[in-house]
């Protein structure tokens, strides 16, 4: 049960994370040659889009490594000869 709340919050926050990178991506998009918007430099914006980025990555493994039996069992059930079944 503690499992199933771990992946639940993991996948929450991997949501929650992709807003943020699509937020900061059209902000950037949308700076155009200003310097500076909602109060944060183009640098800072910069910043948040990658670190959002990396954390992305480190919460897809995580997910990926909560997952792996089942990803595990779906390629030897669907990798199976029709003869097998």
């Amino acid at each position: 049960m503690i499992n199933q709340k771990i992946k639940f919050t993991n996948d929450v926050i991997i949501f929650l994370d992709f807003i943020l990178i699509m937020t900061t991506g059209f902000v950037l998009k949308s700076m155009g040659g200003r310097d500076i918007t909602l109060y944060l430099f183009r640098s800072e914006w910069l910043g948040i889009h990658f670190y959002a980025s990396m954390l992305l990555c480190v919460l897809i493994i995580i997910h990926l490594a909560f997952n792996w039996n089942w990803i595990v069992m779906m390629f030897k059930f669907n990798l199976r000869s029709p003869r097998d079944l």
